[in-house]
């Protein structure tokens, strides 16, 4: 998706090539009960990217297919690409994001400009996996967490996947610090420190909204997407 456009100031033109990006900050974890997925809403492109402010609508980035979520960052088109194939996938059979990593998919499609994405599958016997697709120097690796997985000092698995302009050790540090010292796992908890996040990461980020969405796995309830607004 490219579009030539030019803009006059005082007969003063500029010339820009619009690209959409979609820079997110994604987090996810295995808190309690739940599996938790969560994204922020706001779009960037390259013009308002040199501007340092958006004009475009926040939109819900992630989606939700059969009781599976999944999201990511990168460009537009290729996300939207990425997105249209894991749904056809699940549509089709959930099982085969379990047998095949989908790397050689990746790599094929991928522009290796900032791309991951993150897949949240409920599993039998009330387990949950979040299987990550982290872009490289040259390449994809899958990145696996499982809800049986207990960290060593927390009763939880984290992890955050940030935008450019924003450390991903600081907003990976600044997630377990907060939830690690909370003995309350219940939803509007989570959604509390969820909230702190986002927010916070706005004043940091210019391109991330306060303004975010949420889906709660739980094998006991319906998952849907919430939306959190600022």
């Amino acid at each position: 998706l490219k579009r030539s456009f030019r803009v006059s100031f005082f007969n003063v033109s500029f010339s820009f090539i619009d690209k959409e990006i979609d820079v997110t900050l994604i987090v996810s974890a295995m808190i309690g009960q739940y599996s938790v997925l969560a994204a922020d809403r706001k779009q960037s492109n390259f013009f308002t990217t040199l501007i340092g402010k958006s004009f475009l609508r926040d939109t819900t980035k992630i989606r939700l297919i059969n009781g599976i979520a999944f999201t990511g960052g990168g460009r537009v088109f290729i996300l939207d690409k990425i997105k249209a194939e894991f749904t056809a996938i699940i549509k089709k059979d959930p099982e085969e994001l379990l047998l095949d990593d989908k790397l050689k998919y990746f790599n094929n499609i991928s522009d290796f400009n900032g791309l991951n994405f993150v897949v949240a599958l409920p599993l039998k016997d009330k387990k949950y996996l979040h299987k990550f697709y982290l872009q490289g120097k040259e390449s994809y690796y899958n990145y696996f967490e499982h809800s049986n997985d207990i960290l060593d000092l927390n009763k939880f698995n984290i992890m955050a996947l940030p935008p450019a302009d924003v450390s991903f050790d600081d907003v990976l540090k600044y997630c377990i610090e907060l939830f690690k010292n909370s003995e309350d796992m219940s939803k509007e908890t989570i959604l509390l420190k969820m909230r702190t996040i986002f927010k916070y990461y706005s004043s940091v980020s210019k391109f991330v909204s306060s303004d975010f969405d949420i889906v709660f796995q739980n094998h006991d309830d319906e998952s849907i997407i919430i939306n959190v607004p600022n």
